[in-house]
């Protein structure tokens, strides 16, 4: 079993610099179009985040990010109020308050924060996030129609709750992606469809929760121990049959429930597992590609280098001679 330690590269987000006037030297569509752009420092990878500012507090801020290695981002004490949608990478968020929420690819993050520092994390690899912010007394006023749904958890009392991303909700973010109106006309139409999705996501909110008391609450906790034996086995993960016996419930139950729960198969979710592993080895080790395989648990590098692609954009080796370049 390999072992390492590598610290965090930590970051202050007051110490990154706004380039509003060289946006237009980014490859993304977003350049022409945002307010602002805020680019990656070189040490730390490579992308941008393009900002789009609204009246009453309003805000939306596409990031495009590809960091070298696992990195730290601390956000002094603020009020906060929005949606968080990450379509690539994976992020875990901080406060004193709340401890950790880690939010995985394919999953949103519905946060209503009371001036508080905040913390974030992100894995190594390519990152693509989109959030939405609005003002604190707009989200009470729409999180104060819920109130009544006492199974529902309160955003007000969680301040976080993440939840997946489905179909619906994919298909409003796609139509925001593609839009391709004058800049303005733009604005106001990614401005209108946020804010549709914000109400669907109140609303989804409940009936996601609804669907969730369905599920007894040892089986929700067999579901959990379940995803958590996959991440620490993940060189040699037991069968669906097996893992069902080693957290106490039947095959069947456990392949409906943990796509109720995490949008995804078993088998989706210990891939997913693997190759961010992987990408974090490949970017802070001296271990060969194949040992990078056999590590998270391919026992095929072909299979690993395929999937690894895919994700990524890059083979192992690529990926790693390009983490490399951008250390030194």
């Amino acid at each position: 079993m390999h072992t390492e330690h590598v610290e965090d590269v930590a970051f202050n987000v007051g110490e990154l610099t706004l380039q509003s006037e060289q946006v237009l030297e980014s490859g993304s569509r977003w350049a022409y179009d945002s307010d602002y752009c805020i680019s990656l420092p070189e040490k730390l990878g490579n992308g941008a985040s393009f900002g789009f500012n609204y009246n009453d507090d309003g805000a939306l801020q596409v990031n495009e990010l590809n960091f070298n290695q696992k990195t730290k981002f601390t956000a002094d004490s603020t009020k906060l109020c929005g949606a968080f949608f990450v379509l690539k990478g994976r992020v875990s968020i901080t406060t004193p308050v709340t401890g950790n929420v880690i939010i995985p690819k394919d999953h949103l993050c519905l946060f209503f924060i009371e001036e508080s520092a905040c913390t974030f994390d992100y894995s190594a690899g390519e990152h693509k996030i989109v959030n939405f912010t609005i003002s604190h007394g707009l989200m009470s006023s729409l999180i104060a129609q819920y109130q009544s749904a006492n199974s529902v958890p309160s955003l007000i009392e969680k301040h976080f709750i993440c939840l997946p991303i489905n179909s619906a909700i994919k298909n409003m973010l796609n139509q925001v992606y593609d839009c391709k109106l004058p800049a303005k006309s733009m604005k106001l139409l990614v401005q209108a469809k946020m804010m549709e999705l914000m109400t669907e996501l109140l609303e989804y909110n409940q009936t996601y929760h609804n669907s969730l008391a369905t599920i007894k609450e040892t089986d929700l906790k067999a579901l959990y121990q379940a995803a958590k034996y996959l991440e620490t086995n993940m060189q040699s993960p037991p069968s669906i049959i097996e893992l069902a016996k080693i957290v106490g419930v039947n095959d069947y139950k456990l392949k409906q429930q943990f796509k109720t729960v995490f949008s995804c198969a078993p088998f989706a979710y210990l891939t997913e597992l693997r190759l961010n592993r992987a990408a974090s080895l490949l970017a802070r080790t001296e271990l060969s590609v194949m040992q990078v395989a056999q590590e998270v648990g391919y026992k095929h590098a072909g299979h690993f280098a395929k999937n690894f692609k895919l994700k990524f954009g890059r083979t192992p080796k690529s990926y790693k001679t390009w983490v490399s370049s951008k250390s030194t």
